[in-house]
Formats: C-alpha cells, structure tokens, sequence
C-alpha cells in the first residue's frame, strides 16, 4: 500500500470514529439535560415560566401527565435503544467521551416463572429453598377468629401468596448468569436480558 493510500484510509477511520464519539456524545448530552435539575427550584427559572405561560397556570391534569409520559418514552429510548444501538455496532460496553461524560452498558435481568411447581423443585436442588416462602390462602369468609386464633397460638403467620420476591428472583438469575451457571428451561423460566445505557 503506497503512503498516500495509507494516509487516506487512516483519515477515513479517524473521521468514523470522530463521528462515532460526536454521535454517542450528542446522545448522552440529551440523557444528562433530561436528568439535570433534580435538586434546582425549577419555579424560580425562566424556563419553568415559559412553559407556565405557555400551558397556563390551571391546565388540565391529564395533559401534564402526557407530556410526562412522552419525555419518560424519550428518555427510555435514549438509554435503553439509541445509545445501546451504537455502542453494539462499535462492539464496546463502555466509552469515555473527550467531555468527561463516562458511558457504559448494564444488563437488566427480566425473569419470569412459567411454571411454579418445576421452578421450585429446580430451587430447591440448588440450594435456594430458603428463598420460597410458603405460605397458607384462605377465602376471606373462612378465615374466622377460630382459626385465626389457632395459627396464632401455634405460632403460624401466613399470607396470601406464595412465591419468590421479585429482586430475589433476579438476583438469582444474574449471579448464575454471571458466572455461566444453568437456568432453568424455558418452559419453566423465561428470562429477558437488555442493556441499558448508564451515563455519568
């Protein structure tokens, strides 16, 4: 390859990648402005009067919770689609930007049980019987005070569901996940794993 040919191509990838960092900074930049201002008096900025100003003082509450509800959906695609998506193409999950702005990518553990009884035979192999709570389910007309009185004197408690805790069972799947262990089938569990963008 003659010099001027390799010059060429290394000007190329160096643009790609000043393009790459402009559009991961550009990104985060929009994720940083949606999550400034958490501890401001926003009532005392020209920009809380503007929009003042613009919707009223006395709008109706449905409309404030759909533009909630909108910038929480933009907000989510930034972090959960865009900035996920690029990093993905560059095959990095983490970046450093020439801003300071400190990029990187974490998983989010989604499982949900199929079936009961296999998960918690599957459970209790593994040594996790200690997370299954068991617990008693009435209907609400049987449960009278004979009754009541009895669990109480024998020292039961009880509730109404019986199950695993929903951070429980996540962090059980990202432990094993995390260090290349079995889960169950997917009859059994299903488990959704996505990244999400962390900007600091």
């Amino acid at each position: 390859m003659r010099n001027e040919d390799f010059l060429k191509q290394a000007a190329v990838i160096e643009k790609e990648n000043e393009t790459f960092s402009d559009q991961l900074q550009s990104l985060a930049k929009k994720v940083q402005k949606m999550e400034t201002g958490k501890q401001l008096l926003w009532e005392d900025t020209d920009e809380f009067k503007k929009i003042i100003e613009f919707i009223g003082k006395y709008p109706p509450l449905k409309l404030i919770e759909d533009v909630l509800s909108y910038y929480t959906n933009t907000k989510h695609e930034l972090i959960m689609k865009e900035i996920p998506g690029l990093m993905q193409e560059a095959g990095i999950t983490k970046c450093d930007l020439k801003n300071g702005t400190k990029i990187k990518l974490e998983k989010i553990y989604s499982p949900s049980i199929i079936n009961n009884d296999k998960f918690f035979a599957w459970l209790d192999e593994r040594g996790y019987s200690a997370h299954i709570k068991s617990n008693l389910e009435f209907i609400k007309s049987e449960m009278d005070n004979k009754l009541q009185e009895f669990l109480l004197s024998e020292g039961y408690s009880y509730k109404e569901k019986e199950g695993v805790h929903a951070q429980t069972l996540k962090r059980i799947v990202r432990e094993r996940v995390e260090a290349g262990e079995d889960l169950p089938d997917g009859k059994t569990l299903s488990v959704t794993i996505l990244e999400r963008a962390k900007v600091s």
